[in-house]
């Protein structure tokens, strides 16, 4: 009897993507452009207060990611960390030396020190295997713990995070939700919400996406209303440890978690989906993709530069999409040359 291959349910596989597509309009918008001054917040009040608000839609990505993550929990296992470490190492290379060849950067130490994550880049990569390290014993927590002591647990971890790391700043290892120790608490915190069920996160799915745009249109209103008054809180709103990005982040997932679909295509691109963080964000990369967004801004009328700024965007998406099915293939050549 002929085994039917499993496919995976496609909601959480097109959170994946949507979380990656979030990555690069943030670093469009907030990376390319920077701060709003107080200038612009009042001689153009709508187009600043659209860019917060896309702002914050979009600073959600990397807790989404890290959310997914604990939503299905990670099972180390050698091979997989090892074509994880494969896919970085590769895709890091084949975008630096590509860069070297086709601009006027010669390839040097520094970038070979960028391949092997040996500079101050891919902070995500390096906080993600911290993530990936511990997650056995994460899981064992999850598993073995009471519903009561894991939601002790989030509610103090996350009432010091946000106190200690968020509103005061006093304590420089959070770094603003750039920290391992911020994934473990967004893991734990995805990982009880699927297990534990409750009023607020067992809304209908239309619920889910209404919260999470309230939500989004608050933290833009008041970062314009910051940065109109010149308070310097604008990095402060979207960092990745405030309460209103987390809690945007459930519930955008929280929505995706109750579609059901199937679709072959999404998972498919899902699948390689990281490698748009590892190509936009290498070495010398993610600030040649800025400029060029700028100069496309300076260059054009606004239909133009948002016509072309998306073109652009999905350009990068499906370039790092293929050259990591290009990396599938030779991890598999490689696999079976050690006859693994």
């Amino acid at each position: 009897m002929e085994k039917t291959r499993k496919v995976r349910d496609s909601n959480m596989e097109l959170l994946r993507i949507v979380a990656m597509l979030l990555v690069l309009i943030y670093h469009t918008n907030f990376l390319s452009f920077g701060e709003p001054t107080i200038t612009e917040a009042k001689s153009f009040p709508l187009t600043v207060l659209l860019r917060d608000l896309l702002n914050a839609c979009a600073v959600i990505c990397v807790n989404l990611f890290v959310f997914i993550s604990g939503w299905y929990g990670i099972k180390p296992k050698i091979k997989r960390f090892s074509e994880f470490l494969f896919q970085v190492f590769f895709i890091i290379a084949v975008t630096l030396v590509a860069f070297s060849i086709f601009s006027d950067h010669h390839f040097d130490r520094h970038d070979l020190q960028a391949i092997f994550l040996m500079t101050d880049e891919m902070w995500f990569v390096k906080a993600y295997i911290v993530l990936y390290l511990f997650a056995p014993a994460l899981n064992a927590f999850v598993e073995k713990a009471s519903q009561k002591e894991l939601l002790i647990t989030l509610i103090i971890f996350y009432v010091f995070q946000t106190i200690y790391g968020w509103g005061f700043v006093v304590v420089k290892w959070i770094n603003d939700g750039y920290s391992p120790i911020c994934f473990f608490g967004l893991y734990l915190l995805a990982s009880y919400i699927r297990k534990y069920k409750n009023r607020f996160t067992s809304m209908p799915a239309k619920y889910d996406l209404l919260t999470f745009i309230v939500l989004a249109v608050i933290n833009a209103t008041i970062a314009y209303l910051t940065i109109y008054k010149g308070f310097k809180a604008y990095m402060w709103l979207n960092s990745y440890a405030s309460p209103l990005v987390i809690l945007e982040t459930i519930y955008l997932a929280l929505f995706f978690s109750k579609l059901s679909f199937r679709n072959k295509f999404i998972n498919w691109v899902a699948s390689s989906c990281f490698a748009v963080y590892l190509v936009h964000c290498s070495r010398n990369v993610l600030g040649t993709y800025c400029d060029a967004i700028t100069s496309m801004h300076d260059q054009n009328t606004v239909v133009l530069f948002l016509i072309y700024t998306t073109a652009f965007v999905l350009t990068v998406f499906a370039v790092s999409i293929l050259l990591d099915k290009f990396r599938l293939f030779v991890w598999k050549q490689v696999m079976k040359l050690l006859h693994i």
